[in-house]
């Protein structure tokens, strides 16, 4: 961690973060919560809240202090999610919240939220040659929806809101936009996995494709390694 945070609470450490994010050349911020949330503001740590209006405020500033800022793009996966209020900043919005400001979100007690697995899923299904994993799903249809060289807002909108995520129907907020600000992402089709050559002891060379979905730092891509290497020496 750095030392500047080692003795702040969460909300000193998320004021700090923005304070050093604002003194960089970002044009565009993506900002992403999943988490309880109420009047008070976002749930960062034992009895410590953020409230919304809070980083609305700080995203303003930044805009006035530096222009070249210039676009939010915001997901929200909590209860009664507010619309980022901008005032009459020129700051382009995006948010996409996991339900309407009135409702509570719901989760499945096994496998969380949808709405953020969803999100993920909508820009790597592709590269990870996976179908749909949301369970409410049939059919991959939602597939339909994310089928062209770039992924629009449009788009993922209509992917979100092709699931029944918990029960829950998605939300918009958009402000400023032009046509161009829609685009949100390429839509990498091809298949991505990373080949490693493997060599162990006496024995052959051996290729391993892995998906990086497959794992998440360094010491679990070892174990998959390893146990490709392995099960070529354990006889049933």
């Amino acid at each position: 961690m750095d030392e500047d945070l080692m003795d702040v609470d969460a909300v000193g450490r998320i004021d700090l973060a923005f304070d050093k994010l604002s003194k960089k050349d970002i044009q565009t911020f993506l900002f992403v919560y999943s988490g309880h949330h109420d009047e008070d503001g976002l749930d960062v740590g034992p009895n410590l809240k953020y409230p919304l209006d809070r980083i609305c405020d700080t995203l303003i500033k930044w805009n006035e202090s530096k222009p070249q800022f210039g676009k939010v793009i915001a997901f929200l996966d909590c209860c009664y999610p507010k619309k980022l209020n901008l005032n009459d900043s020129p700051l382009k919005l995006i948010q996409l919240n996991a339900t309407a400001p009135t409702t509570e979100a719901s989760a499945d007690k096994t496998d969380g939220s949808s709405f953020l697995k969803c999100v993920m899923q909508a820009f790597t299904a592709n590269a990870n040659g996976t179908g749909c994993e949301i369970k409410e799903c049939k059919g991959n249809q939602c597939r339909e929806h994310i089928r062209d060289d770039f992924i629009t807002l449009h788009d993922l909108w209509e992917y979100l809101y092709a699931h029944n995520l918990c029960g829950n129907t998605p939300y918009l907020n958009a402000a400023n936009l032009e046509m161009k600000d829609t685009i949100l992402a390429y839509n990498y089709k091809k298949k991505v996995q990373f080949e490693f050559t493997v060599e162990w002891q006496d024995t052959a060379l051996q290729t391993k494709c892995v998906l990086p979905k497959e794992f998440k730092d360094f010491i679990e891509l070892k174990l998959i390694l390893a146990a490709s290497i392995l099960s070529e020496y354990i006889f049933l």
